[in-house]
């Protein structure tokens, strides 16, 4: 790659070469297509539909659709965002370089170390719930789909702590094995294969929706052993699913739906593998963030006319608290749903393997990211530099994807075996990783007037209105991380405004706070002062 080194801003003063090696490595090898990939499956886009169940169950005056609508266009703004701030700095680590460069290097490290910390925990996480939910709800499809008591019986067996934290440790290390031994190239294949598997799913699920109506539905609920109609009379004595929406109870039941629409900025943490960085940085979000956000829509449209959306919100309800109203076989989710309606063994088949393999999914795409901003941290030497060290057959970091993989077991060692309080608290990643957003978001407003020089060389540097693009973008997307903010803390039925939500942002926060005071007082002992960091680029 280029050995080319960014000046600093004259401001800045003096700026002595910081790098002993003028290229990191790293292949730029990630097009335009890839990227698309990369960024539905981070958010493992047969998930996504599962904010249907949370929105209806936790807000009884909102409807879905509206929500999934304006979440849609909302979260656009974010999206953007990091792909601007992409073809601005196309480097690993995206918001660690990008606010580190606008601001300081502190400030950078804590707003990436953050995030990161959170993006990391979530994969030991999904990796709890592969065991607890991928792959009982699989068996437990494929024993109805086959009439197989056995497969159906695997649903409750893998589901034991000893069989949950094999599957999850297993899956973990396939993970992490794939990211340290295999180019990016070679990755974004594979992940190709999960985005037609997982997208394949959400839309065989959207067609059995398609081809059914509110009959199918309620006989397929009668067969299970339920009643449609007492469900929704036991919600709506509970207040669930009475039909009165408003409109700001639709805006504040964003959140779950932010969780995969702005979250679809993957590609920004590899910006130093991304082919043409204006094109794919910009693009490659934007197109995966209203791909999903479409399937979404037409989703919740669908089921609004087989399903409803009181009964939804009903039986999302009861099922959540253990109401004995609530009388069908399995918990209420979007694709228990589906199966209600059809006996199709294909397609029952493909839902099954869909549903696993989106977790999967999100696993390896975050095992390739996080890798990089640790890369980019290493690479600045708030790490050892050995941490940086890249495979010079395969062109991708070999160290890293170790730290990722042990803290993702040792966090599913906690979820397995550690209080209930281990995991309630990953609820705070919203809340977590927003501030990191709100950040990155000023960072954006105030970079061409930090960073004259820079942002007169990049590639983002026209104006809207006599204003630069980019600080407008930054505008947007901060406002709409504020209102996500506000929601996450003020309202109860997100799960978040709580102590151990609190507890464990805070604790989050604190220790990406003095990551960097340590790391720049060990430098500082070597004769190394990182504060030089902030006045340059890392090199290509």
């Amino acid at each position: 790659m280029s050995s080319h080194v960014s000046p600093a801003d004259p401001a800045d003063g003096p700026a002595p070469s910081l790098y002993e090696r003028k290229a990191t490595g790293l292949v730029r090898s990630i097009s335009l297509r890839s990227s698309v990939f990369f960024n539905v499956t981070t958010v493992g886009v047969m998930w996504s539909v599962l904010a249907l169940t949370q929105i209806a169950g936790a807000f009884s005056d909102a409807n879905p659709l509206v929500t999934a609508v304006i979440a849609c266009v909302l979260c656009l703004f974010p999206v953007l965002l990091y792909g601007v701030f992409t073809a601005a700095i196309p480097r690993s680590g995206g918001d660690y370089v990008w606010v580190g460069r606008t601001f300081h290097p502190w400030v950078g490290l804590a707003v990436n170390a953050n995030a990161t910390t959170w993006f990391v925990l979530a994969n030991g996480f999904l990796a709890f719930l592969v065991a607890q939910d991928a792959l009982p709800t699989a068996f437990a499809t494929l024993g109805t789909a086959f009439g197989s008591d056995t497969i159906a019986g695997w649903s409750v067996t893998i589901s034991q702590k000893g069989w949950t934290f094999a599957i999850g440790v297993a899956v973990l290390l396939g993970a992490g094995l794939l990211a340290a031994t295999v180019s990016m190239r070679r990755a974004m294949k594979v992940n190709a294969v999960f985005f037609f598997v997982t997208v394949a799913g959400l839309l065989v699920a959207i067609l059995a929706l398609l081809f059914s109506d509110r009959g199918d539905f309620v006989s397929g609920v009668a067969q299970a052993g339920g009643s449609y109609d007492a469900i929704v009379a036991a919600g709506q004595a509970a207040g669930f699913g009475s039909g009165d929406y408003s409109l700001w109870a639709s805006l504040l039941a964003i959140p779950p739906l932010y969780l995969a629409l702005a979250y679809t900025v993957a590609g920004a943490y590899t910006g130093g593998e991304v082919r043409t960085p204006r094109r794919t940085g910009i693009l490659g979000p934007l197109i995966a963030s209203l791909l999903v956000g479409a399937m979404v829509i037409v989703a919740f449209a669908l089921c609004s006319r087989v399903i409803g959306f009181e009964f939804i919100g009903s039986a999302s309800h009861l099922s959540g608290s253990g109401d004995p109203g609530y009388t069908l076989g399995q918990g209420a989710s979007f694709f228990y749903f589906v199966t209600l309606v059809t006996h199709s063994k294909i397609v029952l088949t493909i839902l099954a393997i869909a549903y696993f393999a989106a977790p999967i999914s999100t696993i390896l795409a975050t095992a390739l990211f996080a890798t990089r901003n640790l890369f980019a941290w290493s690479f600045d030497r708030m790490l050892p530099e050995k941490v940086a060290e890249v495979s010079p057959r395969t062109g991708t970091p070999v160290v890293t994807p170790i730290i990722v993989t042990v803290v993702s077991i040792l966090y599913l060692i906690f979820l397995v075996w550690g209080s209930p309080t281990f995991s309630a608290a990953f609820g705070a990643i919203i809340l977590g990783t927003t501030i990191s957003f709100i950040v990155t978001a000023i960072a954006a407003i105030a970079f061409p007037f930090r960073r004259r020089s820079l942002y007169a060389s990049s590639a983002v540097r026209g104006k809207i209105a006599g204003l630069p693009a980019i600080t407008l973008v930054g505008g947007f997307a901060l406002a709409v991380y504020l209102f996500v903010f506000y929601s996450l803390v003020s309202q109860d039925a997100l799960g978040v405004n709580n102590s151990t939500g609190f507890i464990a942002t805070a604790i989050v926060l604190t220790i990406s706070l003095v990551f960097y005071p340590i790391a720049y007082a060990i430098n500082k002992s070597r004769g190394v002062d990182l504060a030089l960091v902030g006045r340059e680029l890392p090199p290509e």
